[in-house]
């Protein structure tokens, strides 16, 4: 008996040290419908997070981090702390469909360091429609540019999902969308469309954002991005062999470097659209709400839609010209 109980000690105090090592927090979104488990093992210094859907799992658990300057801000990281917040309140659109909009969210920040002392945060947001994350470097004190390399997050998706996407391209979002599974993606054929629009293809299996997915019970699930400003378009590359995407980021001038920025900064928010049908992804508001504030103050009547018809698809065929006559 008493080596029962030495035993059943032993292994709670064990238990007890493992859950030690792992920080875990579960964030739904204030139905309860959306919920976002995000990890971080502490032993091996890396972050994680798993998406879910009335139930039922979208985003298998998938790797958190990037690669900057030269180091990868995904493994030996440390974890300084972590705090949540609840967001609920309106505003008010400049246009648009609705007049007002519903910000109405749970947060959870990960605080963490790498081993050179440069810190980052890890937000995540969760709504009613979705979820959003993102990348911060909020350090004031350290004064300076830091290159990001490259993102190296990653989507591992439930199933392999039906999904609409368009081939990943350095220059160009005219392309055609292309409809098969996650694991059929290649983009191979539009290497054969006439010039310009074959030139620049990145990798077959590159798909640009935003892309769009069914799973079999019809859920609608749709990657983008949201609060895009001073940093690289995000693409996804699928994987050969499996149905998850991994994040890279169109790099400018320097191939090897996605981005340059000075400290601190925020990266744009990687947003994660979810709907019981597709006509719920119309009317969802994840990206309006993750966007930043309109920064233009004072009086905004003066903004009205226009409609705008230009002649650029006649002008370079020739069928038409900047002359009235010639139109």
């Amino acid at each position: 008996m008493r080596k029962q109980f030495i035993f059943l000690f032993a292994l709670l105090i064990s238990s007890n040290a493992l859950l030690a090592q792992v920080f875990s927090e579960v964030v739904k979104s204030p139905d309860g419908k959306v919920q976002a488990t995000v990890t971080f093992d502490k032993k091996r210094g890396n972050a994680s997070y798993k998406v879910r859907y009335k139930g039922k799992e979208i985003i298998k658990e998938s790797k958190l981090g990037l690669k900057v300057r030269g180091e990868y801000l995904y493994t030996g990281m440390v974890m300084l702390g972590s705090h949540t917040a609840t967001q609920k309140g309106t505003w008010k659109p400049v246009w648009g469909e609705t007049e007002e909009i519903e910000e109405h969210y749970n947060e959870l920040t990960l605080e963490l360091k790498d081993a050179l002392k440069l810190k980052m945060n890890i937000v995540f947001r969760v709504f009613n429609d979705g979820v959003g994350f993102r990348y911060e470097f909020p350090d004031t004190k350290q004064v300076g540019l830091i290159s990001v390399l490259q993102d190296a997050t990653v989507f591992n998706m439930a199933e392999d999902f039906e999904t609409w996407w368009a081939p990943s391209d350095w220059d160009s979002n005219e392309h055609t969308y292309s409809h098969t599974k996650i694991s059929e993606i290649d983009a191979t054929k539009y290497l054969s469309d006439i010039e310009p629009f074959n030139q620049h293809i990145v990798d077959v299996k590159a798909v640009q954002t935003p892309v769009t997915m069914q799973s079999g019970s019809g859920v609608c699930v749709s990657i983008a991005e949201a609060a895009l400003a001073d940093f690289g378009a995000l693409h996804l590359k699928a994987d050969s062999s499996g149905h998850n995407f991994t994040a890279f980021v169109i790099p400018g001038i320097n191939p090897e470097i996605a981005t340059v920025n000075g400290l601190p900064f925020k990266m744009p928010w990687r947003a994660i659209l979810l709907s019981p049908d597709a006509a719920g992804l119309l009317t969802n508001h994840l990206i309006l709400n993750l966007n930043e504030p309109c920064k233009i103050k004072g009086d905004l009547s003066w903004i009205k839609p226009q409609k705008y018809v230009g002649i650029w698809w006649e002008l370079h065929i020739g069928k038409s010209g900047w002359n009235y006559r010639e139109a």
